[in-house]
C-alpha cells in the first residue's frame, strides 16, 4: 500500500489499514511512513514560518540579517525535530507495548510500533488548526486504540486501556511534579510579579 493510500485510509478506512499493516513484515513500512509524514509536515510548517517572516523582513528591512540566522536555526530545529519525532516513535511503542503486554497483547512490539505509526498522521496533520487540533488529537487516540485492538488481536476495551491507563499515568506524575514545585515554592506565582 503506498504512502498516499496509507494516508487516506487512516482518515477513511481505519480498518482496512491496521488490517493491511498486520500482514507487513517487521516495522519498515511504518517507519518509513511515519519518517516521511513527519518530514512533510515540518518542511511545510517551516514554509509557513519563513513565509511569515519574509513578510514580517519586507515590513522591517533592518531584520534582514536575522531572518537569515532565522532560516539557519529553522532548518537545525526541523532537522532535530524530526531525529526526535522518529526516535519518540520507538519510545512511545515502547512504552505502549508494556501495557499491551499487561493487558493481554501478545503480537510484539513491531505490531504495536506499526498501531503508534500510523495512527500520528492525521492528529498531527491537523494538530496547527485551532480547535479542530483537539478533534485530531482525540482521533488520533482512537485510531490507536483501533490499531493496538486489530493489530495485538486485543478486545476494544483492553487496548483502551492500554492507551487510557499511560496517559493517566503521565497526567499524575507530571500534576505531582508541579504540586511539587509550587509547595517546594519553584513555581511560586507571587514570585512571578515581583519586580527586580
Amino acid at each position: 500500500m503506498s504512502f498516499v493510500d496509507k494516508l487516506k485510509k487512516s482518515f477513511s478506512r481505519p480498518s482496512d489499514l491496521f488490517i493491511a499493516a498486520k500482514s507487513e513484515q517487521g516495522i519498515k513500512g511504518a517507519l518509513i511512513f511515519h519518517a516521511l509524514f513527519s518530514l512533510i509536515l515540518l518542511v511545510l510548517l517551516y514554509t509557513v514560518g519563513f513565509s511569515l517572516l519574509a513578510a514580517f523582513a519586507l515590513i522591517a528591512p533592518e531584520l534582514g540579517p536575522l531572518m537569515a540566522f532565522g532560516s539557519f536555526l529553522g532548518i537545525v530545529f526541523i532537522i532535530g525535530i524530526w531525529i526526535v519525532s522518529i526516535v519518540g516513535n520507538f519510545v512511545g511503542a515502547g512504552i505502549y507495548h508494556i501495557f499491551v503486554v499487561l493487558f493481554g497483547g501478545k503480537n510484539g512490539y513491531s505490531n504495536t510500533y506499526k498501531a503508534v505509526c500510523y495512527s500520528i498522521a492525521p492528529g498531527a496533520l491537523l494538530g496547527w488548526i485551532p480547535v479542530v487540533n483537539f478533534m485530531g488529537g482525540i482521533y488520533s487516540i482512537y485510531l490507536l486504540v483501533k490499531g493496538i485492538s486489530i493489530l495485538q488481536d486485543m478486545t476494544p476495551r483492553r487496548a483502551l486501556l492500554t492507551v487510557l491507563v499511560p496517559i493517566i499515568v503521565a497526567v499524575v506524575i507530571v500534576g505531582v511534579f508541579v504540586a511539587a514545585f509550587f509547595t517546594l515554592g519553584v513555581l511560586n506565582p507571587a514570585s512571578f510579579t515581583q519586580n527586580y
